[in-house]
């Protein structure tokens, strides 16, 4: 496992710069030196101390959990401009994790297990997904029809809730609506979503995914919520983490796809 804890214009470029348009990429950039963001510059450098140690520990009792771990991980943790708390990604050929500093200064929490508690949940997903990336040849990348972000973003979320005992939905979710509508099934927004299921476009996945366009008032994001109760689903059959985990893309669809078109 290598850690980054320092400025990187390849990681910047590729999980903070990647899909934003040149000018506001500069904007962004700049944003990065402004005095406003400067005046946290106490508060980060705390989270820059605590956030590579509590990794380290996580990602160890990670590897204790997953021994077979093939992947090559890169940690990195950098001011994400708010862009996300955790995201993982190929970069050259390298799995990489990043996860936005800004999310984990003390001052967000109500105290220290609040904080342990989100990046234990945080790096159990991301953490997850560099295993699953490399167990199953799965990689979310360009070109991968919504039903892969399905089930790729869905049994993520079903690792965080094994890793974690005692995690609610909207611990794992990350999101109160989405819990809310785990809830109530999500049969109905499967339905709405249904269409663009084999969907590579931009769009559809931003809409499902990143907070676009809601469908007829589904929660953002409702695709993570429907991947997991899935996930679940299978779980419940029988199917180990460990087992889902290693399915081929084309096996691991397909399952998906059946347990959701029998809702």
């Amino acid at each position: 496992m290598k850690e980054v804890v320092s400025p990187n214009r390849e990681y910047y470029e590729a999980l903070v710069f990647d899909d934003i348009p040149a000018e506001d990429r500069r904007l962004k950039a700049a944003a990065l030196s402004s005095e406003k963001y400067y005046e946290k510059r106490g508060e980060m450098a705390e989270a820059f101390g605590y956030t590579p140690a509590a990794l380290r520990r996580l990602a160890a009792e990670f590897l204790d959990v997953f021994p077979d771990c093939a992947a090559e991980m890169t940690l990195v943790v950098m001011p994400s401009l708010r862009r996300f708390n955790g995201r993982e990604k190929l970069v050259n050929g390298t799995a990489v994790a990043g996860f936005g500093v800004e999310y984990f200064c003390a001052g967000r929490y109500p105290d220290a297990a609040a904080r342990e508690k989100e990046l234990r949940l945080t790096a159990a997903h991301e953490l997850f997904h560099l295993y699953h990336g490399a167990k199953s040849g799965i990689w979310q990348a360009p070109g991968a029809p919504v039903v892969t972000w399905l089930w790729a973003e869905g049994l993520a979320v079903y690792a965080s809730k094994v890793l974690c005992p005692g995690a609610t939905a909207s611990d794992i979710l990350m999101d109160e609506k989405l819990a809310a509508a785990c809830a109530g099934g999500c049969a109905e927004a499967y339905k709405k979503i249904s269409p663009a299921l084999l969907s590579v476009s931009a769009e559809d996945l931003g809409n499902i995914f990143n907070g676009g366009r809601s469908y007829d008032g589904l929660p953002s994001r409702i695709g993570y919520a429907i991947g997991f109760l899935g996930v679940e689903r299978l779980a419940e059959r029988g199917n180990s983490l460990a087992e889902m985990s290693a399915w081929s893309p084309e096996r691991a669809t397909a399952e998906l796809k059946a347990v959701l078109d029998s809702w």
